[in-house]
């Protein structure tokens, strides 16, 4: 899994230095003695987002843009509060930014809403397109480009199939206010189905209502089915 952060988050820094290389056409290296401005949209504080960022500027680093030399970094977390989304999307705006970068599908969404001239990078988005970030995930066409953090859903749901063949139920425990569990649990149903059992759905709102919910979970299924939940709660 870290590993995996570290790839998300140097495909991000590569996709950034492309752009700020854009950026100063004046210079010929990416080092340039200008001052260049990023602005960090971070949906909220979590291990995984937090580590996209730190890798984000780690990697700026290693390129030469390092902050208060030839770097503004001016980084803004919403902590999981859509007005917060809103008004700091406005405020980057503002600001007038070389670039943006968005973490997590909410705050893409949202700087986008507000600001959809300016490039931007996003990271930990599982699927751009139905978030209408881009219309083509292979050339986007709008302002907007980054990495995605998609799992094959198919995989897991067939190999849970064959580690428990005797189960008839699969419980499937997500956020459905986020567009990432909402895009992966479609998926997860979809194959549940295709293998004639029977997804049996809970929803939580916050981290606090996932004990509860999974024991009610729980107590749906019988004790002769699959009493392990599929967990889709990444930000």
């Amino acid at each position: 899994m870290k590993k995996f952060k570290q790839i998300i988050a140097i495909a991000a820094t590569l996709t950034a230095v492309t752009l700020l290389a854009a950026c100063g056409k004046s210079s010929s290296s990416t080092s340039s003695s200008k001052t260049v401005k990023i602005g960090v949209l971070q949906l909220v504080s979590q291990s995984a987002l937090d580590d996209a960022r730190k890798g984000f500027e780690q990697e700026l680093a290693k390129e030469g843009y390092k902050s208060g030399k030839n770097l503004k970094l001016d980084y803004v977390n919403a902590q999981g509060d859509q007005s917060n989304l809103k008004t700091m999307s406005q405020q980057l705006q503002k600001d007038k930014n070389d670039l943006n970068l968005a973490i997590a599908t909410p705050a893409a969404q949202a700087l986008q809403k507000q600001d959809n001239k300016t490039p931007m990078l996003f990271t930990a988005v599982t699927d751009p397109k139905s978030a209408g970030l881009v219309t083509n995930l292979k050339h986007p066409d709008t302002n907007a480009t980054g990495v995605t953090d998609k799992v094959n859903t198919k995989a897991q749901i067939e190999l849970l199939h064959k580690m428990f063949p005797k189960a008839k139920k699969i419980g499937l425990l997500y956020n459905a206010a986020e567009e990432n569990s909402v895009v992966q649990i479609k998926t997860a149903k979809r194959v549940i189905k295709s293998l004639g059992l029977t997804p049996v759905e809970k929803t939580v709102a916050t981290t606090n209502d996932v004990q509860q919910t999974a024991g009610a979970l729980a107590k749906q299924l019988t004790p002769s089915t699959f009493r392990r939940t599929t967990s889709v709660l990444r930000p």
